[in-house]
């Protein structure tokens, strides 16, 4: 399938629903994103295994509940393909609803073990643990690697990154992004990611040998990915 050379393995800095609209529909394999949800994030600090904080920045920006992308996400996604979704437990219920209206299925609800606690509330358990919505559209094939079938925990820190830590407050770990990629794509595929951030699905779809689209409003972080992307070597 030919691609548009304009946005494939490019970091596009501009509102994500915008630029959707200039994909051609069907093109798009797969796409791991990480929304915005409006939790009103902004500590700066996060609690190691050990006990420690670890400081990072302290926003992302604008954090609001807004499912407007996803009608464009089901449009340039291919007929049988997977959406994974970072969320929190107590927004996920709007995130099923919204997906659901605009024609997927959400099949599965994955479980990320971050190894450590956030700050939050001390009356209370640390919240060590994030979903991950796993969103079908039509009836696509998994574990493509031949590796079998996995259960839905994935233990990966979040405090120590071995990338490295990359001024974002909601970094996700390379590897984690990595196996849901080898889990649902084949190399040569395309994923995007509407909420790049500071590029990490597309560092990981270049360390395996898929193409991406990596959309990102915020000009700051759009110059991390593309430096990161830079950094990294295709094996």
């Amino acid at each position: 399938m030919t691609y548009p050379d304009d946005y494939v393995d490019q970091i596009i800095c501009g509102d994500c629903i915008e630029v959707m609209k200039e994909i051609p529909g069907g093109v798009v394999d797969a796409i791991i994103t990480d929304p915005p949800y409006g939790i009103g994030y902004a500590s700066s600090r996060k609690t190691g295994m050990s006990g420690e904080p670890r400081k990072n920045k302290a926003s992302f920006g604008i954090d609001r509940f807004n499912p407007e992308w996803i009608s464009e996400a089901y449009r340039v996604l291919r007929k049988d393909s997977l959406l994974y979704c970072f969320t929190r437990w107590d927004v996920a219920s709007k995130w099923c609803e919204s997906f659901s209206s605009s024609g997927f299925k959400v099949t599965q609800r994955l479980v990320w073990d971050k190894c450590h606690w956030k700050m939050g509330d001390l009356r209370y358990y640390g919240s060590q643990t994030e979903d991950v919505l796993l969103v079908r559209k039509g009836s696509p094939d998994m574990f493509l690697g031949g590796k079998g079938r996995r259960g839905n925990l994935f233990k990966y820190s979040s405090s120590f990154l071995p990338e490295g830590q990359h001024d974002h407050p909601t970094q996700k770990p390379e590897k984690l992004v990595t196996q849901f990629i080898l889990d649902s794509t084949q190399p040569g595929e395309t994923i995007l990611d509407p909420f790049v951030g500071s590029g990490t699905t597309s560092v990981a779809c270049k360390l395996t040998h898929r193409h991406f689209i990596g959309i990102e409003i915020n000009q700051d972080y759009c110059k991390i990915a593309e430096g990161r992307l830079l950094q990294g070597v295709i094996q």
